[in-house]
């Protein structure tokens, strides 16, 4: 993890910021034009998958969205990239993989709750340790489900159901 914020950073601190999140925006559109272009060829020829047929070219933007979710723990513009990532490539690709987007984007949405909450809690009971026992439960929950995914991206498996709030 450490090494991944370091590495970022250094990009960062070499690059304009705008130009980081533009290669990434672009990096995303690539892929996704490349799965959409795949669909398109193998939707009358290829046969139905199996979650052991799945190659990794297909979840590839799926794990780098992950990662973007990981970094942007301590750099939230990384969080927000991840998430338009995730919303606009929503409907593109195979359909494990587009579970996988809906789960981002639900990682995403819990995040802004969780923030919304921890903004609440401190208004209200500003000496109080309670923001902080809702951030630590945000940063379990948020950690775990973005290692979930990652796992079954690797495995080429769906989430189970990528719509529940819960890990």
């Amino acid at each position: 993890m450490g090494v991944v914020v370091v590495v970022v950073g250094r990009l960062l601190a070499t690059m304009r910021p705008c130009s980081f999140i533009f290669a990434i925006l672009r990096r995303g559109q690539a892929l996704s034009q490349t799965s959409l272009a795949r669909k398109r060829k193998t939707d009358k020829l290829a046969p139905a998958h199996h979650p052991g047929d799945r190659t990794v070219t297909e979840g590839r933007l799926a794990h780098l969205i992950y990662l973007l979710h990981l970094v942007g723990i301590p750099l939230a513009p990384a969080l927000v990239v991840g998430a338009g990532l995730a919303f606009w490539n929503r409907d593109v690709g195979p359909d494990w993989v587009r579970g996988h987007y809906r789960y981002q984007i639900g990682s995403f949405l819990g995040t802004l709750v969780a923030g919304a909450l921890v903004t609440l809690v401190l208004r209200l009971l500003p000496d109080s340790p309670a923001g902080l026992v809702v951030i630590g439960l945000w940063l379990v929950w948020f950690v775990a489900r973005c290692v979930r995914g990652m796992r079954l991206v690797g495995r080429g498996e769906p989430p189970p159901n990528p719509t529940t709030p819960l890990v």
